[in-house]
């Protein structure tokens, strides 16, 4: 049985602190379990299977196998994970994501993009 990991003092991204926030969501989540990080950093789609026309077609949730479960439940833990962790403005941003990688670089390209462009900005008038 898996032990589950506490936090003492939850995390909120408020627009501020995403250097903070990123780190300690990364260990909150691999505190989770090592599966669902990897769903972060390689992502998550719902299954899918070729159907007799030779399309590919999501496939019906009573014909997932336990490794598609497996894929699944780690997505949705992390997302959970990441969705609670955002404040409502910033819950906004990622509120469309449908895995948890989605929301993780939609995120990262948010904040540290922006963050970047501030810079090249600034470097380049000063």
């Amino acid at each position: 049985m898996k032990e589950l990991v506490a936090v003492k003092k939850p995390i909120m991204l408020d627009g501020g602190n995403f250097g903070h926030w990123k780190a300690r969501m990364r260990h909150i989540i691999r505190g989770i379990d090592e599966d669902a990080w990897t769903v972060v950093e390689e992502g998550w789609s719902a299954p899918t299977m070729l159907m007799d026309d030779k399309i590919m077609a999501p496939k019906a949730k009573d014909r997932w196998t336990d490794s598609d479960k497996a894929a699944s439940k780690f997505n949705s833990k992390a997302l959970t994970s990441i969705f609670s962790a955002a404040d409502l403005d910033q819950f906004k941003i990622i509120q469309g994501c449908e895995s948890a990688k989605e929301a993780w670089d939609t995120l990262i390209n948010h904040f540290e993009e922006n963050t970047s462009v501030r810079r090249t900005k600034i470097d380049h008038f000063a």
